[in-house]
Parts: structure tokens; sequence; C-alpha cells
């Protein structure tokens, strides 16, 4: 548990004794009391009347101090009458300069049989919570009470108490219990709700009074605390402070510095916003502190809870249905609204009837709040090779909340694979050759061309079968797709053969205009001899750097030539990458000034970290203003456990400022 507040070392803590004693002043007699003990055995006796006897602090306190529980009074008392009883007032007032203020007093009676010889007698002003400002002091009087005539200055004891003191053998003192100064004090204002129930798209608000109940102003160290049931300030939770001088933003634990002067109030507030992705029926502890230089300090608590209200997700624009041709792909776009009343994470799955989807059949729109909406595509393409046409194709859409998977909306789509023309195949093939045969033969040009068509392509066939009988090289892999991740390095062994029935000299090498960044390709052997039918292994090494697209994959094609003969043979082998991630998180966000006003320039600075596996690329960060960039930054790459530092200055906005960091590739 993180402590809120500073421990101040000049606040007085503990019991304090003041020695009762009489010094010479300028050869007068004065009495005080000091805390120095008495060395002297010069005993004074002074007569306790119903003027009083009065003793002052030596030097008044340096600093205030407060005095805290039961004073208790240690005096040495003779009496010359023992069936005398005397009523004595013991009092204790704060004195600065002239004006003196009781802050307590009590009444004992000495019966003085007991007193014939000098005994110790303890008198205790109970519970005294009185403050002492610097330069003030404590004034202590003992009177006799109750013993003169009324509205005559006559008393009636003729045979007073005394007090003894100012000796080692009659150590007559004043003894306080010193405290910390409790003058700074926290509440919460009536219009705040305590322990408050709200979603995770709500607010909590706190208004909070601060008030200084001491003569003189103190600095205070305001801090707050966010506490999870596992961590301190939970992800995802943020704070708004409002401040006598503008607002600040947290993020994480929070402390900033005020200034209250004495006897006064100031007001601040505190709105609490929750991390979207808040569970149901968890809890959030708030600590709010304020700490003084000397003046004391104070805190306030209350428990956030999250209750989740109506969570659900419309599809509010669906795609028509759409005939394609084969071959091609389309993009078909849905749009959602959140038209619950929470912050949710919704997972949209899509499944194709003949599996025609290209690209992620799932994904997750996060933090979707009430009432935003949001668009996503779904692409399809069409098979070359279907047996028959034409074939429809059910595209369904479901979009789930990530928070109550029964809450959710459907779409489905038609998609029906249609044939192309027999003029868009020719053109496929001859391109614009149609269009001059169309304008000499009409219709019938594409016939033409179709003529044309099978008669090259049977030219096309004979050509194809004598080749292929005249073979000059066999590339065999046995395992030709492999998956690593990054750092790590895939061996392929291919075998060679020369088939034919003459001595080969080969060239073998990998076409490296293909391969894409981040793949490093080595081959064993580059030049080789077979003789007919003999054999030759070669292996290629690929090794994935983290420089590797997360989502790519590498082809590699090996070319085998041989040297007496005009013919390349080449052999593809598939290399795809796994737990290749870029994983960005935002850290250490601060803002300078803290605290600011509308129209001043703020710096946000923090920290970018890429805590994946491979380089970031092309990273676009922008911060943002109650929803409106201002400002932006283009990094080119972050090495994996690398991290940019960014600053970007912006224009305070006046009133709330939301601000919020987004990092997109």
């Amino acid at each position: 548990m993180k402590f809120c507040g500073v421990v101040t070392g000049a606040e007085r803590f503990g019991a304090e004794k003041y020695y009762l004693k009489r010094v010479e002043v300028n050869g007068n007699y004065t009495l005080i009391m000091d805390r120095e003990e008495i060395k002297t055995n010069k005993t004074v006796e002074a007569e306790i009347s119903s003027n009083g006897i009065f003793w002052e602090m030596k030097e008044p306190f340096d600093e205030p101090t407060r005095i805290l529980g039961n004073v208790t009074l240690h005096l040495y008392i003779q009496c010359d009458n023992p069936v005398g009883i005397y009523p004595i007032e013991a009092s204790i007032y704060d004195k600065n300069g002239v004006t003196s203020v009781k802050v307590g007093s009590v009444t004992a009676k000495i019966a003085g049989y007991k007193y014939i010889s000098p005994s110790s007698l303890d008198i205790v002003i109970e519970n005294i919570d009185h403050t002492f400002e610097s330069g003030h002091s404590i004034l202590l009087t003992l009177s006799i009470v109750n013993r003169t005539i009324e509205n005559l200055d006559i008393e009636l004891t003729f045979y007073r108490p005394k007090v003894l003191f100012n000796s080692d053998e009659y150590p007559s003192y004043l003894q306080v219990i010193t405290a910390p100064l409790d003058d700074i004090r926290l509440k919460f204002s009536e219009k705040t709700t305590l322990n408050p129930e709200i979603g995770r798209a709500e607010v909590a608000h706190y208004d909070i009074e601060i008030t200084n109940r001491g003569e003189t102003g103190d600095t205070l160290t305001l801090s707050l605390e966010l506490l999870g049931e596992f961590s301190v300030w939970p992800d995802g939770w943020r704070a708004v402070i409002g401040l006598p001088d503008g607002v600040e933003i947290a993020y994480d634990s929070w402390e900033d510095q005020i200034y209250i002067p004495g006897k006064e109030q100031m007001n601040i507030s505190l709105d609490i916003y929750p991390s979207p992705d808040s569970p149901d029926g968890s809890e959030v502890y708030v600590l709010f502190s304020a700490e003084g230089t000397y003046r004391g300090s104070d805190y306030l608590s209350d428990t956030i809870r999250i209750k989740i209200g109506k969570i659900d997700i419309k599809f509010v624009a669906e795609p028509e249905n759409k005939e394609i041709e084969v071959g091609k792909s389309f993009s078909y776009t849905f749009k959602v609204r959140n038209v619950g009343e929470e912050v949710d994470d919704f997972i949209v799955n899509a499944t194709s009837e003949h599996g025609w989807i290209v690209g992620n059949t799932s994904f997750v729109i996060e933090d979707l709040y009430p009432g935003n909406e949001t668009e996503f595509s779904i692409t399809i393409r069409v098979p070359r090779n279907l047996s028959s046409l034409p074939v429809e194709d059910n595209l369904t859409v479901l979009v789930k909340s990530k928070t109550d998977p029964k809450k959710g909306d459907g779409a489905w789509v038609v998609t029906k694979a249609v044939e192309l023309s027999i003029f868009d195949r020719i053109n496929e093939f001859f391109g614009g050759i149609t269009n001059s045969l169309k304008g000499q033969f009409g219709e019938a040009a594409s016939l033409i061309a179709l003529a044309v068509l099978l008669a090259i392509a049977l030219i096309i066939i004979l050509s194809l079968i004598y080749v292929f009988t005249r073979k000059y090289a066999e590339l065999i892999c046995i395992d030709r797709i492999k998956e690593i991740s990054p750092g790590e390095e895939a061996r392929f062994d291919i075998t060679i053969k020369n088939p034919s029935k003459m001595r080969l000299s080969y060239d073998a090498y990998v076409d490296k205009d293909i391969i894409p960044e981040g793949w490093d390709v080595k081959i064993s052997e580059s030049e080789f001899r077979l003789d007919p039918g003999e054999e030759r292994k070669v292996s290629i090494f690929v090794k994935a750097t983290e420089n590797i697209d997360p989502d790519g994959f590498a082809k590699i094609r090996l070319f085998v030539i041989p040297k007496e003969k005009s013919k390349t043979y080449y052999m593809d082998l598939i290399v795809t990458s796994k737990n290749a991630i870029v994983d960005l998180k935002i850290e250490n966000v601060s803002h300078l000034p803290r605290t600011f006003k509308s129209g001043d320039t703020v710096t946000t600075k923090f920290i970018l970290r890429n805590k994946g596996t491979v380089r970031a690329k092309n990273v676009r960060v922008s911060l943002r203003v109650n929803g409106e960039e201002v400002n932006s930054a283009d990094i080119e790459e972050i090495p994996p456990e690398g991290y940019a530092e960014i600053e970007m200055p912006w224009i305070a906005y006046p009133g709330r400022n939301d601000i919020s960091i987004v990092a997109e590739m």
C-alpha cells in the first residue's frame, strides 16, 4: 500500500514539562516557566490569593503548537492552617502580547491538614485541544476562589496556602501533551453522492471542501490514489482534477501542491472515469489526501462500484446481395451502432458457406461507446475453378458483446458467382485484339477470336508435350512449407537429379528479388556437375529476422539451370511466420505544466514501447483533445523491446480537456 503524504519533522509530539521558576530581571523578580530542569536549592514560596499568581513561558512558541489531551499541574503545597479548606482554580491562557484567551481551567480543593508539611498535589485540566500560534505563549494562573466579600475587595482567607517551587527539592511544573496540528480538514460537499454505482461509460463526481482552521497559511501536498483489487491505479482508469487554478488529468498516482491561506476554504472537484474493460461488480477504492507542511493533514475515501447496464448492438446498414464474376473479389461494408448503455468490445465473426472470405474471419471492435457507430468490411473472392455455375454463397456476419455474448446482432448477404462472358474471356487473353476484330467482322469477331484461340492452344499443347518429354533436371523436396518464429531458421533439403543421358553442369540460385524484407536466405551450393541419373542434395537456409512483416510470409524460388541447355527449372518454397507480433504500449504519460488554463501551451510526454517480437514500422501517433486531433508524429520504426520518447505540444481548450493518444500502423 502506498503512503499518501509526507512526514514533517518540525511537528512536536509528546509530553513537555515547563518548570515553575522565579528570575531576577533588572532588580525585579518575575515568575516564568521553561523546559530546563531546575538545578538550584533556592526554594521560592508564594501565597495563593484571590488576586492569583501568574507564570508565563520564558520564550513564546517559535512555531504553531497544538496542545491535546490533559494538562497536568504538579505542585508542592504547604498550609499553616490544618482545618482550612481552600478551593484553588488553576487556569491556562493563550497569551499574545497583552491579550490573553482562556484555554481551560479547573477548581481543586486543598485540605489544610494534608499539607502541614510540604506535599505534592496534581491538578488536571482535562480534554484540552488548542493550537498556540507562533509568537504565542502559555500563561498559568493559580488563585483562591469564593473567598472574598461580594462587591468588596476583601479576602476572608487569613492563612493562605503556599506553593513551593524553583528548587530541585520542590520542582513544581506544568506538563502538556503536544500533538501534530489538525487544522487541515477535508469534507465531501453535501451534493456529492458517496459509494456510487456507475456504468463503464459514466463518471463518478466528487466535490471536496478543503479548510484551514489555523491562523496562518500552509502549502498542501494533495494526492489521489485509485486502489483496485490487485493493483494500485487499475489500467484504463483516469481522473480529472479540477483545481482553483486549472485542471489536471491523471492516468496514474497523482500528486500536486497548492497554497491555502489561514482561516480559508477552497473547493476542488474529482471526476473519476472507469476503464471500458471494468468487469461488472468490480470495485475501486478512492483515496484523496491533503498533507500540510505543518498545519496538519486529512484524507477522504470512498468506493466506486461498477454496475454494467444494458448492452446491445444493432446493424444499421447492410449491403445488398451481389453477383460477382469468377476470379474476382468484392468487399461488403457493414455498419453497426451501440444501442446499449455501456461501452464495450464487440467480437465480429464472419462465415462463408463455401469459404470465400479473404483475410480475417474474426476480429474485435474495441471500446464502442453508447450511441457511436463504426463500419467494417468483409472481402470475398470467387474462385475460378468452380465446377458449375451459377453458385450462391451465404455470407453470415455476427456481432456479439465481449462482456455478454448473449447480446448481439446478425446480418446475411448472398453472393452469386457467375461466369465470365465469352468476350471477357477473350479479352483476358487477347486484350485489345478483339476490339479490332470486332470493328471488321462485327458480331462474328468473338467466334473468329475463339477459333484463333483454339488453334494457338493446340500449338502450345503440342509444344509443351515435346518440351516436357525432354527434361534436364528434376527438383524434389518433401517438405516445402515451414513455419518459424522471429530469430529462428528453417532448412529445406532439395534433391536435384539429372534425368538426361548426358553429363551436365548446373547453376543453382535463389531469386532474391521476390524475397520480402526481413528474411535472410542462403544456399549451400551454387555450382555443381551431375552424371546421367546422378543426384545432389542442395540445402536452403531461411532465417526470420525482427524486420519481417508480422502478417506476411516468404516465397523462396530456387532456380536450377543446366549450363549446356537453355532451359530453366524452379521450385517454390514457402516459409510462414508464427509468434510475429507488434505490441505497442503507451507508458509514462505526463503533461507540462501539470496545471494549465485555456490558451496555455501544454506539452504531453510519453513513451511508445514495442513489446512485440518484430519491428513496428511506419507508426503514426496522434494526440487528440476532446476527440479532435491536435498533433501527430510519424515514427519510421521501433525495434522489439525498443521505445520512442515522444513530446507533443498543444493548446489547452476552455473547460475540460479529455486527452487520448492513438498509435496505429
